[in-house]
């Protein structure tokens, strides 16, 4: 289409997310990548500004230490999964700017599954698991950081909520990305975390390289099995 018409552009760090939607309001800047969700439909409804909307490869997951006690134990990592109300999560916090899912390769990504079914939401079940589990009631330490993600406070205290409704009591610690992220690198997390996946070559590949495969994992569980595939999934073109 011709030469650039923009001749000089300015990248500027604008952490909060208050500030940046202010400066978009008033014209200091012009361009924001990404925007909390309560905000979009009032920023939207000002005359020259536009929102465009796109599917995101990022997915937010509940994750855990499974060589710790009580999370070593499959049963009540069961209940959590069926505890937790993904829909009322992803419609009303996130005022319907997100969408729950089955896995962690969403589906702009290649190697997303379609036929891997949302966890359903169901309480009894959980809270039948919970007791067959054995777990004894006793905290379970979960942090998430609180600077990763617009809502991420509301959304770790709604899943506190959903777990304590169902008998396990978990223990709340918010921390930046910056703390958690070495301990998420080098599998020092002590119990169960919420953390995200955004991987930008857009391949489910990292996906499993990062997660599942002996020598790089950090999901605390790997087996030769899926080594082997992972592996030969690489070498196909």
């Amino acid at each position: 289409g011709g030469s650039p018409k923009v001749k000089t552009v300015v990248f500027r760090p604008m952490p909060s997310e208050a500030a940046r939607a202010a400066a978009l309001s008033t014209g200091e800047i012009d361009v924001v990548p990404v925007l909390p969700p309560p905000l979009v439909d009032s920023l939207s409804r000002q005359p020259g500004i536009k929102i465009v909307k796109v599917a995101s490869n990022r997915v937010i997951f509940i994750a855990y230490n499974q060589n710790t006690k009580p999370l070593d134990n499959v049963k009540l990592r069961r209940a959590i999964l069926h505890a937790v109300d993904r829909e009322a999560i992803t419609t009303n916090l996130l005022r319907g700017l997100g969408n729950p899912i089955g896995h962690l390769a969403p589906p702009v990504m290649f190697g997303h599954d379609p036929s891997i079914d949302v966890p359903t939401f169901d309480p009894e079940m959980a809270r039948r698991l919970v007791k067959e589990s054995g777990y004894d009631g006793g905290q379970i330490l979960f942090q998430y950081p609180n600077n990763r993600w617009a809502f991420a406070d509301q959304t770790a205290q709604a899943i506190v909520g959903y777990l304590k409704d169902v008998g396990i009591d978990l223990k709340l610690q918010s921390m930046e990305m910056a703390a958690l992220f070495p301990l998420w690198l080098s599998n020092k997390i002590p119990e169960m975390y919420l953390f995200s996946m955004g991987i930008t070559i857009m391949d489910a590949d990292l996906l499993l390289n990062l997660e599942y495969e002996s020598e790089t994992m950090h999901a605390y569980w790997s087996t030769p099995e899926v080594d082997r595939l992972a592996k030969e999934q690489r070498a196909q073109t």
